[in-house]
């Protein structure tokens, strides 16, 4: 499947927040994050869990459509990590029974037919699996605070899988 080209998030620091495809690559500042133009949002904070916001997208294609896992952010601003579904990239549905309550920024590979999500939670990075996107293993600590520059906490994992091998 075809993907876009640029993916933004518009961020106005007052708690909307928004998940938007744009059809051409343009580089922007960071300090002004906004939609590229032409983009629109395919994601939008739907009240309940999300209703603070939803930020963070990671999309992965997995058993046949595309995965996109998020940080939704609640009234309370407490997070979890959700997910949507999705065929063309364009329209996405809620998967309602996809939430790993109290975890942010996640980051999602798939490797050997297996999702695995690594998250950011209470300062330390955390792994779960699933075969079907849905249930998950029980979470394992993979990283955890130094006493350097990494003292005060962990967030924004990243992972790399490159010919089946992690990176």
């Amino acid at each position: 499947p075809s993907a876009p080209t640029a993916a933004a998030l518009d961020d106005d620091y007052g708690g909307a927040q928004e998940l938007g495809f744009g059809g051409e690559a343009q580089p922007f500042p960071v300090s002004e994050l906004a939609f590229l133009p032409g983009s629109v949002p395919v994601l939008t904070n739907s009240g309940g869990a999300e209703a603070y916001g939803v930020a963070d997208p990671e999309v992965v294609y997995f058993n046949g459509e595309w995965w996109m896992f998020y940080t939704a952010t609640d009234a309370s601003k407490a997070t979890s990590v959700r997910a949507a579904t999705s065929t063309d990239l364009a329209n996405w549905t809620r998967a309602s029974n996809t939430a790993l309550s109290g975890a942010a920024q996640p980051a999602a590979v798939v490797i050997a037919g297996e999702l695995v999500i690594f998250y950011a939670s209470g300062g330390q990075i955390w792994r779960t699996s699933s075969a079907d996107g849905v249930s998950f293993e029980y979470p394992t600590v993979v990283l955890s605070p130094g006493t350097g520059f990494d003292a005060t906490g962990l967030g924004h994992p990243s992972v790399l899988v490159v010919d089946g091998a992690w990176r």
